[in-house]
């Protein structure tokens, strides 16, 4: 594939998926198989102002491209903030550093001191604490209601009760990238999923800046609830994810 790196058995690229929904059936012995992506329409909603906390590891793993284009994107994300918006700016490794003590106005003072603070971000903070870092994050004030983690990280990261279990109890809905090697996959994903956020992880030498840029565009897109697919037969499926 084009821009495809001989560092995985391989890759598969899928565009012009935009809105669509499909299924692929098959048939297991007596009874079938269903891969489906179901896209569903949702009405016209005026976007909601957003409160964005944002959190970047900061640990040395993160050193060379990974941390340049966190960088790079995050200026992309600050550019595309609006005066109704709101942000902090955090990061972490051995220990977390929150520059913005409270989530702030996304106004241009504000926007300017981010921009300052993440050209003078680097990958020097040590080891990789997520659990002390998410849940300091989540406490930081100032939000006026709902809020959202836009979180970046290649930790691993073993013990992810606790990590869950606050992330649920925060109503803080939580946007992880995992970057790298051997990011933090199984506790990203759950993560994410139990936030009712999102969760990408980019491949070595990924294209980390899109990664984010993506992320951040669904942070405007209004949260489903209780999402149920109706197979159209009385008995459930016997295993579903």
């Amino acid at each position: 594939t084009k821009g495809g790196l001989l560092d995985r058995d391989f890759v598969v690229l899928i565009d012009e998926l935009e809105g669509a929904s499909f299924a692929l059936a098959a048939t297991d012995d007596d009874e079938y198989a269903v891969v489906a992506s179901f896209c569903p329409k949702f009405p016209e909603q005026v976007s909601k102002p957003l409160a964005l906390k944002i959190l970047v590891d900061c640990s040395g793993s993160m050193e060379g491209d990974s941390i340049q284009s966190a960088k790079r994107a995050l200026h992309h994300v600050l550019s595309h903030l609006t005066a109704e918006d709101r942000f902090s700016y955090s990061k972490f490794g051995g220990h977390t550093n929150h520059l913005f003590s409270k989530v702030k106005p996304a106004d241009q003072f504000h926007i300017s001191a981010a921009s300052l603070l993440i050209e003078n971000t680097n990958a020097d903070m040590g080891g990789t604490e997520v659990e002390a870092a998410l849940q300091s994050t989540f406490d930081l004030i100032g939000a006026q209601g709902a809020a959202d983690v836009l979180l970046i990280t290649d930790g691993e990261v073993w013990d992810t009760t606790n990590i869950i279990k606050a992330a649920k109890q925060s109503g803080q809905r939580i946007f992880a990238i995992g970057v790298g090697n051997a990011p933090a996959e199984t506790l990203l994903q759950e993560l994410a999923e139990a936030t009712g956020g999102a969760c990408e992880l980019v491949p070595p030498n990924g294209d980390v800046q899109m990664g984010i840029t993506r992320m951040f565009h669904r942070l405007r897109q209004p949260r489903a609830r209780d999402i149920q697919i109706d197979w159209g037969h009385d008995e459930e499926p016997e295993w579903v994810s």
